[in-house]
């Protein structure tokens, strides 16, 4: 490098800071217009991303898919295209901005002094391969600790509130304390060590630069050209302190990136699962349905059917007939096969062996009304809880069967009657008649009934019973149940322990 005088050195940092600043007015405009469309586009891809994720993720047969709802299906959507979006692409795009800007900056300094500009890029360099090489999988672990373990407090949380009363009466608060306090503690480390590794790339990159800065002065000194060494060191700290900060916002853009990649982790795994398209659900319209007035007549043939090889089958060569406007009652006790019955009738479970044909057709297009033992409820209105519906609510059909169920009994007829904290303040028999009407909303002409007023009173199963008996008239009607109330307005019984294996073998 040629000497530089102290008149040449005050052009040099002029020159220097002239473009520094040019560079960094240049950056700030462009930035502010980029970050301005970043954001608005990288809203849109997390808006459809997560939705395109959900809406296929009902496209999985349905076992599975309420074994990923467990398995936090909602955290992975939300906070999953969170990480991918907002964390690993924003940061992505810092970085490539960021390094065009330290390019604008390295220019002056190699032409005004090549070897010097070669040594901070390789010595740069490999400061950030150390910072990479050793935090980068300290980073992808801290993100899969800390989004696990906020998905499982959250999930945490809200179970204590859906169990607060058997938690209260029974003093049993020590099992979700503990649990979230464990939960939480993994989070805050992750938390902990997050904010350290941030800290650390400032540490490392100053170090570096003193280092930079004694080592050629030094050695320049000891040539003998102390001026010289004095001119080298003004300019690497005039350079490194515009430096300084792009390199720390790249290094710690590659934090975010590592961490988000860590918390995405369960996301792409779901995403290995579930095939994103565009083509749409099915909907069901309700003009459609109702000139579907007929009843269909269900024929099982030849049914095999076990959940592993492993397993004793369930079912084996097994021939039911369900006759259209009759009422059927699957009897028997809990583990007997009837829910696993149902769920193939209905298409949810596939057969081994066997077809199960639905008014001589394999082709199953009627429209199913189908009641869970528990009723789960949303927080919304009585109309959003029996409709199901984001809008084109049917007002008409809502009065009809808050009538016909007993619904108007504790809602005032006020169809907009808000149920909140997912009906915990409504007892097991206003729930039940919800679901009732529920299953009935889309006017189906198949109904099942899966121990559908297990939760009730006997007066109010006696009279929701009626109201089922009612219905043959409307739909086939097929009942899993355990108790006696639907023996006497069932058509037909079919005791479990008579048409399964594990029967047959006892």
């Amino acid at each position: 490098m040629p000497f530089l005088s102290s008149q040449d050195l005050i052009t040099t940092l002029r020159l220097l800071g002239t473009i520094s600043i040019v560079s960094l007015l240049l950056k700030t405009f462009l930035s502010f217009i980029a970050v301005r469309l970043l954001s608005s586009e990288l809203s849109k891809i997390q808006l459809r991303l997560s939705s395109d994720i959900y809406r296929s993720a009902f496209r999985l047969e349905e076992p599975r898919f309420k074994a990923l709802a467990s398995q936090n299906l909602g955290s992975n959507v939300v906070d999953g295209t969170e990480a991918v979006t907002i964390g690993i692409l924003s940061s992505t795009l810092v970085i490539f901005s960021e390094t065009f800007l330290l390019l604008i900056l390295f220019l002056p300094i190699l032409l005004i002094s090549p070897l010097l500009g070669l040594s901070l890029i390789s010595i740069f360099g490999i400061a950030f391969y150390f910072l990479q090489h050793f935090l980068g999988e300290w980073n992808r672990n801290i993100g899969h600790q800390r989004f696990s373990g906020q998905n499982t407090a959250r999930n945490d949380v809200y179970l204590s509130g859906k169990l607060s009363k058997t938690i209260y009466a029974g003093k049993r608060f020590d099992y979700f304390q503990k649990t979230f306090h464990n939960q939480m503690d993994l989070v805050s480390k992750a938390n902990g060590d997050s904010f350290l590794i941030q800290q650390v790339p400032k540490y490392v990159l100053e170090v570096t630069v003193v280092l930079i800065g004694i080592t050629s002065s030094t050695i320049l000194y000891f040539m003998g050209s102390f001026g010289k060494s004095l001119s080298v060191l003004a300019l690497i700290v005039a350079a490194s302190t515009r430096l300084l900060p792009s390199l720390l916002r790249i290094q710690g853009s590659f934090i975010v990136n590592k961490t988000s990649s860590g918390g995405s982790a369960e996301l792409i795994k779901l995403l290995n699962e579930v095939v994103i398209t565009n083509q749409p659900l099915p909907s069901l319209q309700l003009n459609r349905l109702r000139e579907l007035n007929h009843s269909p007549r269900i024929e099982v043939k030849n049914l095999e059917f076990q959940f592993s090889e492993s397993e004793i089958p369930i079912f084996q060569d097994l021939n039911l007939v369900f006759e259209r406007n009759s009422i059927t009652l699957l009897k028997g006790e809990s583990g007997s096969g009837k829910t696993t019955l149902v769920d193939l009738i209905l298409g949810l479970r596939t057969p081994d062996k066997g077809i199960i044909e639905v008014d001589g057709k394999t082709l199953n297009e009627n429209v199913t009304g189908y009641m869970m033992q528990e009723t789960t409820l949303l927080n919304g209105s009585v109309s959003q809880n029996i409709a199901l519906r984001y809008k084109e609510i049917d007002l008409g059909r809502i009065h009809e069967l808050m009538d016909e169920i007993g619904i108007n009994i504790f809602t005032n007829s006020d169809s907009e009657f808000l149920i909140g904290g997912y009906g915990q303040d409504l007892s097991g028999g206003q729930k039940q008649r919800i679901g009732l009407a529920r299953a009935l909303y889309e006017e189906p002409n198949l109904l099942v009934l899966d121990e559908p007023f297990s939760a009730t009173d006997p007066e109010t199963c006696i009279e929701l019973v009626e109201i089922v008996g009612r219905l043959r008239s409307k739909c086939t009607v097929i009942v899993i149940s355990h108790d006696d109330y639907f023996d006497r307005i069932s058509d037909k019984i079919i005791r479990m322990e008579e048409i399964t294996m594990f029967g047959n073998r006892s």
